[in-house]
């Protein structure tokens, strides 16, 4: 297989076996139907009336109809056509069947790449995004670019330009989803990733028994955790806080007490359990000098995320070291493994992104993170960081699994071609339309309104597999004369070219279905329904550079939303120079996306919120919009009337601080929530309600009021939108919008 797949992975493109004289069609070709058993009645009813037939997009695409039927000569017009025979034993013919042929043999070639090229450039006229002719140099977000399919989070690419001295240097940046790495990974051909096992005796860092026994490292972080919700406002410990930092304390001092006894008869053990009571003791007080003159988070009220004591303990391991490589298959590309890295970019002065196209830094201090490196030809190269580790090594950060980076060759004008490389790693590579549009929009708002565990719905999702499956088998059918004398890499091309353009004829049918059983879920009378009703809007928005998508059920009602929201709002808060430094890029960013502009360690908890996956998101708060938001030394981003923001559909949230958690190892996933009523009737200082990659603060996301902690910050903001030339943010004066104090 070349990578580090199990035995299990199946081929995602079949190339048909090459025909000596003409293609043998497989069994059924061109019949593929969708098995009746995976769809509910609610969509079998749907494909009533649907086309879901044809050869598919493509400049050679053939309708079906045309080379089944057989012409059956009536007996009538058979005495017509008696003269011919006459004509065609005259030797006049051998002349015209000579002169023709020598004149199409040169000409397919090229008539076949111009129709390629003129159907490419009319997908690219059709996007439901634009891409630039020529990308802007140094933009700080780049500019977002929908494709075709399911694949990529949010159906998205982001395209950069780093400023490059006088040049540029141009990379693609995408998330995969789980679902499709596999696909990606048979695309590749890894050297080193195959491991074997061998043991070895090592000296690793451990948990001492007596921590696990204890469960001191727990009630550590239970302590810290309760006692940070109070200090975050300055304020002292309760009688929940007591009680965890307490039940903290006393299992510490049973492992003091366990260190004395042993010491006579184990003084190894305990020396070790002695050294971990004086790591724990470390934390206990500090919680407990901080609980004396506590401080909010901004003038450094935090106890710092607490670690678990470990110790050297030698036993016997099982190391995996890299196997002998395998020979590349058809179609593979040449792949290696890295230690995981980010590209080393900067920003200047002016919120300018430079990037030199070779220098990196270090991902996660973790050696064994790994990502993979993939040579795509052409000087172009690929940076994969998969959502599951490779055999024998470790997993990257929650927030970095899936994340795709292509980099071009020096230069401008690589747009299409970057887009276009997407193929090699079996995903889509097309511009996407508008009914590639609506069914990503549709599978935004399943998981926005929780409609993932509706029979109907799942049905129709697994739908689009067969689907595909029909219109690839129908391809065969209608064009399987031009496997003739192909090699194998030319087999497998076609394979491929014939599965991109299956997906693509699939997705009207796809998108039908998949309407269809989210209004039957959510009480709409069908899918044509569904689609003109308010709120329906099935088309992304461009923010910065990447794509949101708005729910239905929020921009359908939007005085229920309002009705929730009254006397709430949203707020953010942050040390000065960072907020400042927000207003003047206008936008808050992830720590994700700031990692992308060379902007590093500006958040509160970047390492946890790495591991939770809340760095893919940027966090804000639900308050009274009557609170006095004075935070020590910080500014205060207020959005007085948000109701209008929940039709993200990214949107998540939680009722207490739990670094926005969205890794499926998290503990805390029961307590989050997508509903936006919900979220409106949070009360806990410290809930989290989260937005993914960021929001415009120019822009649509613009804040009611920027609340300063000094007269000097205020006039530092001010002169920050004068010098960009802003005078309003959504239709007020900036003057109104940014106040000293409350």
């Amino acid at each position: 297989m070349g990578t580090n797949s199990k035995s299990t992975h199946q081929s995602y493109v079949t190339a048909p076996t090459a025909p000596t004289e003409a293609a043998v069609l497989p069994p059924g070709a061109g019949q593929a139907v969708l098995d009746p058993d995976l769809l509910s009645p609610a969509i079998l009813a749907g494909l009533e009336g649907l086309e879901i037939g044809g050869a598919g997009a493509g400049p050679e695409a053939v309708e079906p109809e045309q080379p089944v039927p057989e012409p059956v000569p009536a007996p009538e017009p058979e005495p017509e056509p008696e003269p011919e025979p006459e004509a065609e034993s005259e030797p006049v013919d051998e002349t015209p069947a000579e002169d023709p042929e020598p004149e199409p043999a040169e000409d397919p070639p090229d008539v076949a790449l111009d129709a390629e090229a003129i159907a490419q450039q009319e997908l690219w006229q059709e996007a439901a995004t634009p891409l630039p002719e020529e990308l802007p140099v140094g933009k700080a977000f780049g500019v977002p670019v929908m494709v075709g399919g399911l694949e990529l989070q949010d159906s998205a690419v982001t395209l950069m330009s780093y400023a490059d001295g006088e040049g540029s240097r141009e990379v693609l940046m995408a998330t995969v989803s789980p679902e499709a790495e596999a696909a990606l990974l048979d695309a590749l051909s890894v050297s080193g990733v195959k491991m074997i096992p061998v043991e070895s005796t090592e000296v690793v860092q451990a948990r001492l028994a007596t921590d696990k026994l204890l469960q001191i490292d727990e009630k550590m972080a239970k302590a810290a955790k309760a006692a940070n919700g109070k200090f975050k406002h300055g304020e002292k410990m309760d009688e929940t806080c007591w009680a965890a930092f307490n039940a903290a304390v006393d299992a510490v001092n049973q492992a003091s007490q366990q260190a004395t006894t042993m010491a006579g008869e184990d003084p190894a053990t305990a020396q070790a359990v002695a050294s971990m009571v004086e790591h724990y003791q470390a934390t206990t007080a500090a919680i407990y000098k901080q609980n004396e003159d506590p401080q909010p988070y901004l003038s450094g009220g935090k106890v710092p995320h607490t670690t678990p004591f470990l110790y050297p303990t030698e036993q016997v391991v099982t190391t995996m070291v890299p196997a002998p490589p395998e020979e590349a298959g058809i179609g593979q590309l040449p792949a290696s493994l890295r230690n995981a890295s980010r590209i080393k970019a900067s920003m200047d002065a002016d919120g300018g992104v430079h990037w030199d196209g070779k220098s990196r830094t270090d991902a996660t201090g973790d050696a064994k993170a790994k990502e993979y490196v993939v040579d795509l030809g052409e000087g172009y190269s690929g940076v994969y960081r998969p959502h599951h580790a490779p055999e024998g090594h470790g997993q990257v950060p929650f927030s970095m699994r899936g994340q795709l980076e292509i980099t071009a060759p020096a230069g401008p004008g690589h747009g299409q071609t970057l887009v276009g490389k997407l193929a090699a790693l079996n995903l889509p590579a097309a511009p996407a339309g508008a009914a590639e549009a609506e069914l990503t929009y549709l599978k935004a708002n399943i998981t926005a309104q929780g409609l993932a565990g509706d029979a109907g719905v799942s049905s129709a999702l697994s739908a689009g597999a067969q689907l595909t499956e029909m219109h690839v088998q129908e391809l065969f059918h209608a064009e399987a004369h031009r496997a003739v004398g192909l090699d194998a890499h030319g087999l497998d091309a076609l394979a491929r070219e014939f599965q991109a353009r299956g997906a693509k004829a699939a997705v009207p049918a796809h998108t039908a279905l998949l309407r269809e059983a989210v209004a039957n879920a959510t009480g709409h009378a069908s899918g044509d329904a569904l689609a003109q009703s308010p709120g329906y809007q099935p088309t992304p928005q461009a923010t910065a550079g990447w794509l949101s998508w708005s729910r239905f059920d929020v921009t359908g009602d939007p005085q229920k939303m309002e009705a929730s929201f009254k006397n709430r709002a949203l707020t953010h808060t942050g040390k000065a120079q960072s907020v400042k430094e927000m207003l003047r890029t206008g936008f808050l960013a992830s720590t994700e996306r700031r990692r992308t502009m060379g902007v590093a360690k500006v958040g509160m908890s970047e390492g946890p919120d790495m591991t939770t996956g809340g760095a893919n998101s940027v966090f804000l708060r639900v308050k009274s919009d009557k609170t006095a938001f004075t935070h020590g030394h910080g500014i205060t981003l207020v959005w007085d009337k948000p109701a209008a923001m929940f039709a993200d559909a990214s949107v998540y949230g939680y009722n207490s601080d739990m670094f926005g958690a969205i890794n499926p190892q998290s503990k805390n996933l029961s307590s989050m929530t997508r509903d936006p009523h919900q979220m409106a009737k949070f009360t806990a200082g410290d809930n989290e309600v989260m937005f993914r990659n960021g929001l415009d603060l120019h822009g649509t996301a613009a804040p009611s009021r920027i609340i300063t902690s000094s007269a000097e910050q205020r006039t530092e903001v001010l002169e920050i939108f004068k010098a960009q030339g802003i005078t309003h943010l959504g239709g007020t004066p900036v003057e109104q919008i940014v106040k000293q104090g409350g």
